[in-house]
């Protein structure tokens, strides 16, 4: 198995690169992770110097590039966050967070507000997602989604992770940070259709019982159910939505939730962030976690398997991806899966009086 890892040095970009002396390393990524984290363990036998607690000019140092490389693929971007060294055991470990790190911080620029005025909501987000030091972005969304903020004020202690969600809810969207480094906006869910199960399409990799996978485990959970949810604008502009399907599932039960979103200034918008938040919902009431007997470099987030388990045909949505890998060619990808929905609108408008006077 070929793999390394790459360091940069933070202020002259000088390259280190290790492989024989990485002894393991660990990736975890998920798409309700703000971040990807990595772990690297390295070989300090031969006392090289590869730190230097008094300059901060090591090799391995906080704020460093790493890259991280499986059968030449890349698989990980990011900065060192911190590192442990042990002297007893002559090893260094590295602690490291993917760039996406860089967007959890104030958008502060010194005034009091950023403001943006007529600018299209993936406009803003690239400008966002720059102002945090980021500097490949790709847009891959419905077009028709997209829309125009007329005037948006951004207080100078707002993250900016919280802003891009806020866009992202209003445009059927997801954002995630590729293994090469890249800000994605893409479709909050591959296209699916129930169909596709029987007629064998529409997948990424199919997994079949127990020969390539060497454990499974299967939960539904009825707690992070809401049928009946609120989408509030302002105080006095939200509406009411419910899922029909999921009343009837929980046998006529009712279950509300109220959701703030800053941006969904039209029904539209609104009715988006409601079919978002039920197919959320119910793709999360279904998950599976698989532990692969083998590694795969080619293996990403958002991408659909074919699985076979006690003869139950189905397709599912990566949702996590933990790789583990040893210097003694263990290699392993520890899968999570949501269970797949056709993304149509669920939606349905309801209503409501949810409007409180002052003083109540």
């Amino acid at each position: 198995m070929d793999y390394r890892v790459e360091i940069y040095k933070k202020n002259t970009g000088e390259k280190t690169e290790f492989k024989r002396t990485v002894l393991s390393l660990s990736i975890d990524r998920r798409l309700n992770m703000q971040t990807a984290t990595a772990n690297v363990i390295i070989d300090n036998g031969n006392n090289v110097d590869l730190f230097n607690f008094a300059s901060g000019e090591g090799i391995i140092d906080n704020y460093n590039t790493v890259k991280i490389y499986i059968d030449n693929k890349i698989q990980f971007t990011g900065i060192i966050k911190n590192y442990n060294v042990n002297e007893d055991n002559r090893t260094i470990e590295i602690s490291c967070s993917d760039i996406n790190t860089k967007v959890l911080k104030a958008i502060d620029d010194g005034n009091p507000y950023v403001t943006y005025n007529s600018i299209k909501s993936t406009d803003m987000i690239k400008d966002l997602v720059h102002r945090a030091g980021i500097g490949s972005v790709v847009i891959d969304i419905d077009t028709t989604k997209d829309y125009i903020i007329k005037n948006l004020k951004i207080q100078y202690d707002t993250q900016i992770s919280d802003v891009i969600d806020e866009a992202l809810a209003t445009l059927e969207a997801r954002a995630r940070i590729l293994k090469d480094g890249t800000f994605k906006v893409e479709k909050l869910y591959p296209h699916y259709k129930a169909s596709d199960v029987e007629n064998n399409i529409n997948y990424n990799w199919y997994y079949e019982d127990f020969i390539k996978i060497s454990s499974a485990s299967g939960k539904r959970n009825t707690e992070t159910l809401y049928n009946r949810v609120l989408v509030r604008y302002n105080e006095k502009t939200y509406n009411v939505f419910e899922e029909p399907r999921m009343i009837e599932y929980l046998g006529g039960e009712k279950r509300f939730k109220e959701v703030d979103s800053p941006l969904s200034d039209t029904l539209d918008k609104r009715q988006i962030v409601a079919n978002r938040f039920f197919l959320d919902n119910w793709r999360e009431n279904t998950n599976l976690d698989v532990v692969g007997t083998k590694g795969n470099p080619n293996l990403d987030l958002g991408q659909i398997v074919r699985l076979k388990l006690d003869n139950i045909l189905g397709h599912y949505m990566i949702t996590g991806i933990k790789t583990e890998l040893t210097a003694d060619g263990n290699y392993i990808d520890q899968i999570s899966f949501d269970g797949m929905r056709e993304s149509k609108n669920i939606a349905k408008l309801s209503d409501g009086n949810y409007t409180l006077k002052e003083g109540e």
